[in-house]
This record gives C-alpha cells, sequence and structure tokens, in this order.
C-alpha cells in the first residue's frame, strides 16, 4: 500500500508542470488549513488524482488558424511561422494559412490595406519578432478564442 503514495512523484510535477503543481499546492494548503483532520498522504493523493480528471495535465490546445504577410520574400514568412510556432507550442495548436479569409489571425510585418484583410483581425510586427510582438500576439489570440 505505501507504493501507492510514490505514484505522483511531486518534485518531477514541480519541475515538469510548474503552474499546474503550483495550483495544486496552493489548493493543498488551503484545504488543509481548513481541514486539518483530512492532511494526510492518501488523501493528498486522492485530491490530486480528481484534480487530474476534471484538469488533465496535458489540456487540449486551443485551435488557432494564422496567415502570414510580409514585404520580404518567403524565406522571412517561414521564419515568422517558425518563432511563432516556438513561442506558443504549450498554449496554442496554430495552423498556417495562405488565406487571409480562411485565417483567425493575420500576422504582418507591414501595413495592410483593411479591404484586404478581409474582416480578419491584424497584428503588425517587426521582422525580428520582439518581445512585444509576442506580447500583441498573445493579446489578440486571446481575443479571439475569448469570443468563440
Amino acid at each position: 500500500m505505501f507504493s501507492l503514495f510514490r505514484i505522483v512523484n511531486y518534485y518531477s510535477l514541480k519541475k515538469a508542470a510548474p503552474v499546474y503543481y503550483e495550483r495544486f499546492k496552493e489548493f493543498w494548503e488551503l484545504f488543509t488549513k481548513l481541514s486539518p483532520e483530512l492532511n494526510t498522504n492518501l488523501f493528498r493523493l486522492k485530491s490530486f488524482a480528481l484534480m487530474t480528471n476534471f484538469a488533465p495535465l496535458v489540456a487540449p490546445l486551443a485551435p488557432i488558424t494564422i496567415a502570414i504577410y510580409s514585404e520580404f520574400s518567403g524565406f522571412l514568412s517561414n521564419y515568422l511561422m517558425d518563432r511563432i510556432t516556438l513561442h506558443f507550442k504549450a498554449n496554442y495548436k496554430i495552423t498556417f494559412v495562405d488565406s487571409f479569409l480562411d485565417a483567425d489571425l493575420v500576422i504582418s510585418t507591414t501595413t495592410i490595406h483593411p479591404d484586404e484583410l478581409l474582416g480578419t483581425p491584424l497584428v503588425i510586427v517587426e521582422p525580428t519578432l520582439n518581445a512585444n510582438d509576442f506580447f500583441l500576439i498573445q493579446q489578440r489570440i486571446q481575443e479571439i478564442i475569448n469570443r468563440n
């Protein structure tokens, strides 16, 4: 029975999923403060298992389609796609499309006339994709996801 208590290695969990671990830790500290008689390893394990049932460690990623436009040649578009994918791969399932009409979001290194966007939201970024650009992209994606 004692081997059951080692099923969850909280130290490894803290390294692999720090946000998830912190949320459980905060819950457990508050819970045991309010109900100290339930502060046992077995109940902690049961609580953790219940939490993973309702909020899986690996949650499905929100889908988002993005069209990239650059006044430079195609290689920059590929670079931008790679950088965006790497930056957001833990948060969103990104699909890149060629048509603004098929996209949820257009990311461009230059201004685009609103008529060309066909109503698709636009984020204008630097070709180097700096921290502010990622912040703006994150905000716009979150707005799109919240709206859907």
